[in-house]
């Protein structure tokens, strides 16, 4: 959503409200991405400013775009997650029953030790196995 409003919009209160509802993404791995988009953002505002009737802004608007293209390609991709991706909130239960001095999520099994591969389906999901939290998760992307 974010994409679309600074490519379409000059206003500075829209574009100050967009930036202010924006994605953050602390993580390390955010940073890294968010690092390598500036300079890609920068080198292609660089070369289409250098390009005959292409305006600072014009560029900008390009690159939002962009971003705005990228936000929906990773929507898409978090609706093809197969339930297999969802917290088993029975394993949580039981392993802070195990150890309460512990909060649960630091007792809960990332992977199954019984050493079979997933087999959960794959492909299009198209939300049908994700959790109602998960889907509220998406509904806050940007």
């Amino acid at each position: 959503m974010s994409g679309a409003v600074f490519g379409l919009s000059n206003n500075f209160w829209v574009l100050l409200a967009a930036a202010t509802v924006g994605v953050i993404s602390p993580s390390l791995i955010g940073m890294i991405g968010q690092a390598l988009g500036t300079i890609v953002s920068g080198s292609v505002i660089e070369a289409l400013e250098s390009r005959d009737g292409w305006t600072t802004a014009r560029a900008y608007h390009i690159i939002f775009f962009g971003y705005g293209v990228l936000g929906i390609v990773k929507t898409v991709l978090c609706l093809m997650l197969s339930q297999a991706c969802e917290i088993d909130i029975k394993s949580v239960n039981l392993a802070h029953r195990e150890n309460a001095s512990v909060p649960p999520s630091e007792n809960l099994r990332l992977l199954p030790d019984d050493g079979k591969k997933d087999k959960g389906r794959r492909g299009w999901q198209v939300a049908s196995s994700t959790s109602k939290e998960s889907l509220a998760a998406l509904s806050s992307w940007h």
